[in-house]
């Protein structure tokens, strides 16, 4: 019998394209804003085209970041991006016309940004009556549709616009709601039981969910609630991203090198990790599920053909290697030998808290395992200390990781790529320079090349994270957040190439995809993700 809180697959999809437009403006309008403070704009609608360059003259900008913020723009459909090559340029549209001409809407919106950042802590440690005040003027805001029946905008633009300005609301709020543990809740409940340690902002988000239709007067949770608030976590990746987004005038046109403003080890300044991680893990979830088909594939085969183990290079807190050592132990022929051929685990992460999570979490498992120090640009220095320390050959084991490869810090390439014709669209940067695209295919091929002589007996299995060019972005805006992942990894330093490109460029290094194990999401006309097995050529 179907559950009376069972949407209908119409009404899912709606509200996915609903959260897909809202993470799309937490993007899009400090990027438009900080364009629009420079008079950039402006320019665009009396010249109509302007190259990268063009606009960097006149903003004495940074023009990676320049670049990343009009290619955001590109997504929505408001800029044609017309060329990837030494000097891109870019093309006003009639959609973006009709959307500069309403951009003041947005500066408004943009000065709650930092409010909006401290949500998780004010709604889980207590608000103060400035941040009460701050907060009903924000849903003042919102219930006015921030007037943008005041300019001539037609109803698509009008659309895309409220869709970006009441995401900077609804995404934080129901990120800390969800973190909290409210949300769960509400959602056994049915009913909303939020009771905050102020009443007034039980109040405030009260009516802020009616407004949603989340909630009912009677403070019943609606089918359209409780499917949309139990896919919070799907706000969490971006909205940890806020103080980057903060920072945009700095990024575009200042300190290019502001994330990386930091005491060497100390905490990260641009992400809440604790929200993205608790972001990406209903996401991870699907995605580990395709990983288990593979390990099973190949821990199923011959003892003489199966690696010694899994290295997990960015092992985060040990939860997926426990995963797949369960998966090879109950559902697998290794698993009825690990007496005599026990499976060795290997963590490695940048990060020493990582490090030391993971090690608890697989000393608590009983799971016999290695845990060092690893940097994702450095396999060679990895392997020389698995074998000094443990006796371990990195290349024996099956090399494991899942949306990393595009988080290597940038390495100037060392080999001379000036006859690469880059064919990628996307738009990348390192502390402020803009990396043509042609460099970062050969970083790209560079960094895998590192890796070769560890895969080549039993493989890399690799999820990763691509972008799409900007013009099959905008035609499939509310389909995939593809304009928010640009935004969140273009502005740090972060290199996510299209699926395709990913493919050429291991394939020139020498690893091939196995297309019988390949699988992408949301679909593969859409590779916003992929799971592969690389394998030498």
């Amino acid at each position: 019998m179907k559950s009376p809180y069972t949407l209908d697959n119409d009404q899912k999809v709606a509200v996915r394209n609903t959260i897909f437009r809202h993470l799309d403006g937490l993007a899009v309008i400090p990027s438009a804003v900080a364009l629009k403070k420079k008079g950039v704009l402006q320019e665009f609608a009396r010249k109509k085209s302007l190259h990268l360059s063009e606009i960097v003259r006149s903003t004495y900008g940074n023009p990676g970041y320049l670049n990343v913020a009009l290619h955001l723009l590109a997504s929505q459909g408001w800029l044609a991006y017309l060329s990837n090559g030494d000097d891109p340029e870019y093309q006003l549209t009639a959609k973006g016309l009709e959307a500069f001409s309403a951009i003041s809407v947005y500066d408004r919106a943009y000065e709650f940004f930092p409010f909006m950042a401290k949500m998780n802590e004010l709604v889980n440690h207590g608000f103060s009556g400035e941040s009460i005040e701050i907060l009903e003027d924000l849903i003042r805001q919102m219930a006015s549709g921030w007037k943008i029946e005041h300019y001539e905008v037609g109803e698509e633009v009008s659309h895309q616009m409220s869709m970006h300005l009441e995401g900077i609301l609804i995404g934080p709020i129901i990120v800390a709601l969800g973190m909290g543990g409210h949300l769960k809740s509400m959602r056994a409940q049915k009913a909303f039981n939020l009771e905050l340690k102020n009443p007034v902002v039980d109040d405030l988000i009260f009516a802020l969910f009616i407004s949603m239709k989340w909630v009912d007067k009677d403070r019943s949770l609606t089918p359209l609630g409780d499917y949309h608030l139990g896919r919070a976590a799907a706000y969490g990746v971006t909205v940890s991203y806020l103080q980057t987004f903060c920072w945009a005038e700095d990024l575009l046109y200042f300190k290019g090198d502001k994330l990386w403003d930091k005491p060497k080890g100390a905490k990260e300044i641009h992400v809440d990790r604790t929200m993205n991680v608790w972001g990406s893990g209903g996401a991870h979830s699907t995605y580990f599920k395709v990983v288990d088909e593979i390990i099973r594939e190949m821990f199923n085969k011959p003892i003489d053909e199966q690696p010694k183990g899994v290295a997990d290079m960015g092992c985060g807190n040990g939860a997926f290697l426990e995963h797949l050592y369960s998966v090879v132990k109950n559902e697998t022929a290794r698993g009825q030998m690990l007496d005599t051929h026990p499976l060795l685990l290997v963590g490695s992460d940048f990060n020493q808290a990582a490090i030391e999570a993971t090690r608890l979490t697989l000393v608590e498992a009983d799971i016999e395992h290695h845990v060092l120090f690893g940097d994702i640009g450095n396999p060679q220095q990895l392997a020389d200390d698995l074998m000094a320390n443990y006796g371990v050959a990195l290349g024996d084991m099956l090399n494991v990781r899942s949306f990393l490869d595009h988080n290597r810090i940038f390495e100037t390439p060392v080999y001379d790529f000036s006859s690469r014709e880059g064919v990628s669209t996307g738009a990348f940067a390192f502390r402020g320079r803009r990396i043509s695209n042609a460099e970062i295919e050969q970083n790209l091929a560079e960094h895998l090349y590192k890796w070769f002589p560890y895969v080549q007996r039993f493989g890399l299995l690799n999820i990763e994270l691509h972008t799409v060019c900007p013009e099959k972005a905008a035609a499939h805006n509310g389909e995939i957040a593809m304009t928010a992942y640009d935004g969140t990894h273009g502005f740090t330093d972060q290199y996510i190439v299209e699926h395709e490109v990913f493919l050429q460029v291991a394939q020139e290094v020498g690893l091939k995809a196995q297309p019988a194990l390949m699988t992408a999401y949301p679909s593969n006309e859409l590779p916003v993700v992929s799971i592969n097995l690389f394998k030498s050529a």
